[in-house]
């Protein structure tokens, strides 16, 4: 038989455990939302990295290209000298064709040089996009899973505080004993 005391203890028991539920999910729904907030920063700070190697690519590549223009220069210069020294004419006939086809080498390994600084400066822009994509969608996650924890943690403790409000009123709903609890008073168990 059920005492309006046992009734009592079970609806506290019942509202106690309902805040519980509603708490421990909004508890849950921040855990998520600052894992994501986490995971958001990381993405950014991959994507500015992925910004600064495309950058380093860059410089780097300009470097080699101007090294190989100096190499160049030096080849045709040496080229020449080497010429005069035999008596060659530099400015015309297979001593002008040595020195242009020399430069024109020259000038081809600094376009390839170039692009492929280009290339992979652009990979790592894409990378850096994907990144920054990922930190985005992550950030939106947290925001979202910040408010969705509140409008769990309410919907978690009305729902028990509606199981709270059932199991009350199968007890009678009244703290006099009155009702099912009462009408069985009468009644072996």
């Amino acid at each position: 038989m059920c005492t309006p005391e046992m009734a009592v203890a079970s609806a506290v028991i019942g509202g106690i455990g309902a805040i519980g539920e509603g708490v421990g999910k909004y508890q849950t729904s921040q855990a998520d939302a600052a894992s994501d907030a986490y995971q958001s920063q990381i993405y950014a700070n991959n994507a500015a990295i992925a910004r600064q190697n495309a950058n380093d690519v860059i410089t780097a590549g300009n470097e080699k290209a101007n090294l190989i223009k100096l190499d160049t220069a030096q080849k045709v210069a040496s080229q020449r000298a080497a010429m005069a020294a035999s008596g060659i004419v530099a400015d015309e006939g297979s001593g002008l064709d040595l020195t242009e086809s020399t430069k024109f080498y020259g000038d081809m390994d600094v376009l390839t040089t170039s692009q492929n600084a280009q290339k992979e400066a652009r990979n790592y822009l894409q990378q850096a996009d994907n990144y920054s994509s990922q930190s985005d969608m992550y950030s939106l996650s947290s925001t979202n899973k910040r408010g969705a924890g509140v409008w769990s943690a309410i919907g978690g403790t009305l729902a028990g505080v509606g199981q709270v409000s059932g199991k009350w009123s199968n007890y009678g709903g009244t703290s006099t004993g009155k009702g099912a609890a009462a009408s069985n008073s009468g009644h072996l168990s």
